[in-house]
């Protein structure tokens, strides 16, 4: 049994998105800023029986979603329809540098005299800084063991690749821990 706390957020719930009429929230990935190629969701709800959006570079147009269709690499689509909710998502597979700032938006009615746009602003990260406080600590004659400093919470780097010349000879590691790559083997002779 849901206690009445329980039921009446949910009627304050239900009555905040029928007084906009729409909502509209990025429900992939969970962070923001957004790095670049990172598959970005977002999803719309609204109470009339459809749903309008606007897309970045798309002259400022309302288009109303009643199937797939793809505008301006925005991938388009109703996911739901009971009565007159209609629940639609707006994907991009691969997020651009150049949406940086772009303001992606929907509505429950494509009215020219009170359209109650509701607009997410897309956030992409800037390029990652360089790291710091860089230690290489031998472990024995063929491994070390290598730690560094990133001063900035992004999400975006996923991968360090470190390069070690010895003898004229390269070698190349890559691992996918974000402050050390450990037991880095090598001939260090």
């Amino acid at each position: 049994m849901a206690t009445p706390c329980v039921l009446w957020c949910l009627v304050l719930a239900d009555l905040i998105l029928l007084s906009s009429g729409a909502e509209l929230v990025q429900t992939s990935p969970s962070y923001t800023p957004l790095c670049p190629g990172d598959r970005l969701v977002l999803t719309c709800t609204t109470t009339t029986g459809a749903a309008f959006w606007k897309i970045p570079g798309h002259d400022n147009q309302a288009e109303e979603i009643l199937g797939p269709t793809t505008i301006e690499g925005l991938m388009l689509n109703v996911t739901n329809k009971d009565g007159n909710t209609v629940t639609s998502t707006g994907i991009y597979q691969s997020i651009s540098v150049s949406l940086n700032g772009s303001q992606v938006s929907c509505a429950r009615e494509n009215s020219i005299i009170d359209p109650q746009f509701v607009t997410i602003t897309i956030n992409i990260t800037d390029p990652p800084v360089a790291v710091t406080d860089i230690s290489i600590n031998p472990i024995n004659d063929s491994s070390i063991f290598i730690t560094w400093l990133y001063q900035q919470n992004i999400q975006c780097i996923a991968n360090y690749t470190v390069m070690i010349n010895v003898g004229n000879v390269s070698s190349q590691y890559s691992s996918i821990e974000k402050s050390a790559i450990s037991a880095l083997r090598t001939d260090l002779s």
